[in-house]
This record gives C-alpha cells, structure tokens and sequence, in this order.
C-alpha cells in the first residue's frame, strides 16, 4: 500500500518531515562573523538547547565550553557542553538555581573567548531569574493566569520580559563587554527575536507599565508587589543589550516548505496557507472545516487529492477544567465542523512533541474518528466546553504521541483531501 492510499500515514509522513527539517544543524555558512578556531563559550536555553549544543559541537573546531537548559527528558549526549535538564512549562526553584549556574559561567568570559548563544522555544521558563522583590510563585502564576486568559505569545512575553532579570536583554548585559552571537530556532509567528524566548540577547524598549496595561486588559489579579514592580515609566538601563548578531537555523516556513515538497514528491500537490495563523484554536479549526469542505466538494477548483498546510499558534481561552493544547482543540473544532466528511483527514500537533502540558504531540482525525466518536456516544462539543480535548481525542484512540522532538518550529497542521 502507497502511502496516498493509506491517509493517516501519509500526514504522519508529512509531520516527521517537518519535524526533521527543523532539527539543528551548524554549517560554515553559519560562521561567517566567527571564528571557528577559537575558544567558544556556548549558553542556551529552550527544548532544542541540548540537541542544538550537539549539533554546534560536531561543527566547531576550536575548543568548547559551555552550559545549556532544556526541558527534563529533551537531554542530549554533549562532550563539553553541560546540559541541564528543568522544568517545563512551569519553572520551578531548579530552574531558577540552573539559570544561576548560567549566568555565574557568563560571568567567567575570557579575552579570547567569543560567546554563543543557543535559543528556542521553551527558554522563556527553562531560563528563570524573577526580579528582585517578586516570587517564583507570583511571576508563575501570573504567567498562568495570562495565558488561561487567552493571552498571545507576544503579550505574555512582553509580561515576562518586565519581571526578568534575564530577559529582554539581560543575558547579553551579563556578558557585557563580550557581543553575544545568537543562534535560534524560532517558534514565534514571523520569527522576532526579541519574542523567542522572551529575548534574553535583544534589547527591549517597552516599558513595565507596557505589561501592567496587558495585565489589566486581561483581568489578572495584581497584588500590591506586582503593581509596585511595574508601575514605573522603565527599567534600568542595560550596558549592552542586543551587542553581537542574530542569525535563524530553524523556521516555521522552513518546515512547512519541507513537508510540502515531500507531498508533491507523492504526487499530491499542496496549498500553504501560511505559517503565521493565530487566534483561538476552536475558531481557527471551524474555519479550517470550512475551507476543507468547499475544497473537497469541488466548490474551490483545486486538483484532488491535495493537502491543506499551515502553521502559526492559535491560543485557548481557558474556562474549563479538562486537559489539552492549542492543537487537539483545533481538531476537536474541524472535527466538529466537518461532521463526518466523508474525504477529509487532518493532523495538528506541535512540532516540539508537547501540546500544552501532556504527553501527546495533537492528534489525528479520519473519516472513520466521526463513526467511532459517534458509536461511542463521544461528543466533541462537550469535551470543547470543558477544554478537555486531550481527553476526547485518548478515548478516540486518536492522539499522536511522539516523544521528544529536539526541536520546535510551532504548531503544524495538515488535512488531506481525497
């Protein structure tokens, strides 16, 4: 059987391919402002830091000091580079002893060093020093508490930005007066630096009152400390933020790119609809639906069978209690929408491996989850008012687990159009 007779391995195909596009690799084209004959002093944060300090040790040439942190369970085998392995998404005391660890190294530049920075998704709690005056409790909960509230990335980083010591800018003061060359892979819709990880080597020019508005916009309780914190025109500033280059090995585009020409390598053509989707996910997923069927039923002229592909990273606002990611609820919402379509398959998940705080990628859908879900008696709307789509998707047989990724490029999505 061909993988275009056999749907549901073919978007798995698709996913693989992306992931692997994504997964870091260092070539002299990346160099081309350093030296690679001499000393490095390599720092990292985020869940493709160990595989990216990998990657970086097999292609330089000079000798090699460091430490990375990644998320418990994303570790790679490194020769001089010390990886550390925190948690994620909620940073703990370790983290912020291991983001300690990494700043005191900064500390210990030499003259002929040149510092590298490592960076990906996941840096934003896996390199933790909260500002003087503010618990990891509060800062932690805050953070929460804007994303529950169906905050976007770029609100909740300008939010973690104020409350860092280490981000907008703050590592690369740390290392002052050496420039930082930043390398990373980025998760962030249309690739900003300083939204990666929160930016710990990009200068940032709002202000903490910037964030105090984001946090009332969105009702976050703000105790006496926080307000006090950032209830203020700016903070101190910084010696040498944003000092050095910052050059991208992994992209979402890049991704979606890979997985489209292993489609139409199959024979199957493709339409991108970009890597920049956001919104709420069960909006996105209905208008996904919608789109599906009109492709499908020959509604839009489009040769089939063919495959629908995006990226970006939508947002749930969190009223329920269930479990669940971005990625399965925009699959609990196409699937809704498209009511047992006879023809259309689909895959979400997100390229890191984690959708949300679980254990599964996203999930699958087929013709035949419609007739399973329906025999069983399992409603998607109810498990979507309950924000409890990991759970729909468990009992369907229809998660995609994959494990650790090494990498995270956002969230992928395909539907497959017999």
């Amino acid at each position: 059987m061909s993988l275009r007779e056999d749907p549901v391995a073919f978007l798995r195909m698709l996913y693989d391919t992306a992931v692997d596009a994504a997964r870091p690799t260092f070539g002299p084209q990346h160099f081309f402002d350093l030296d690679p004959n001499r000393p490095a002093l390599v720092l990292g944060a985020g869940k493709a830091a160990a595989a990216m300090a990998q990657a970086f040790e097999a292609a330089w040439s000079g000798p090699v000091r460091g430490l990375v942190i990644t998320r418990r369970g994303y570790g790679k085998p490194t020769r001089h580079i010390k990886v550390l392995e925190r948690d994620h998404p909620n940073p703990s005391d370790d983290n912020i002893r291991a983001t300690e660890q990494l700043t005191d190294l900064a500390k210990t530049c030499q003259a002929d060093e040149q510092v590298i920075f490592l960076v990906s998704g996941g840096g934003s709690s896996l390199l933790c020093q909260p500002v003087d005056g503010l618990t990891l409790t509060e800062k932690r909960d805050t953070i929460r508490a804007l994303m529950h509230a169906g905050a976007d990335i770029r609100e909740i980083n300008a939010v973690r930005r104020q409350l860092s010591t280490v981000k907008g800018g703050g590592l690369a003061d740390i290392c002052h007066p050496h420039k930082v060359f930043t390398f990373a892979i980025s998760d962030v819709v249309g690739d900003p630096p300083l939204d990666i990880a929160s930016g710990p080597t990009v200068p940032d020019s709002a202000t903490p009152r910037d964030a105090l508005r984001i946090l009332k916009r969105y009702n976050v309780p703000l105790s006496d400390t926080l307000f006090g914190i950032l209830d203020r025109d700016a903070r101190p500033q910084k010696a040498s933020a944003g000092a050095g280059s910052y050059r991208f090995i992994g992209t979402p585009m890049t991704s979606l790119r890979a997985a489209a020409k292993a489609a139409e390598q199959h024979g199957v053509p493709t339409i991108i609809f970009g890597d920049d989707i956001t919104g709420e996910a069960r909006d996105v997923g209905a208008r996904h639906a919608r789109l599906a069927v009109k492709y499908a039923d020959g509604t839009c002229p489009v040769k089939l069978p063919c495959v629908l592909l995006s990226g970006g990273e939508t947002t749930v606002t969190k009223t329920g209690d269930g479990k669940g990611g971005p990625n399965t609820e925009y699959l609990a919402s196409l699937f809704l929408h498209l009511e047992g379509h006879p023809a259309i398959f689909a895959l979400a998940a997100d390229t890191d491996g984690i959708d949300g705080s679980e254990d599964n990628a996203g999930a699958i859908i087929s013709p035949e989850t419609w007739h399973k879900a329906s025999a069983a008696s399992l409603d998607a709307a109810t498990y979507l008012g309950d924000n409890d789509c990991y759970s729909f998707f468990k009992a369907l047989d229809s998660l995609l687990v994959t494990g650790p990724t090494y990498t995270n490029v956002n969230d992928f999505r395909a539907i497959y159009l017999e």
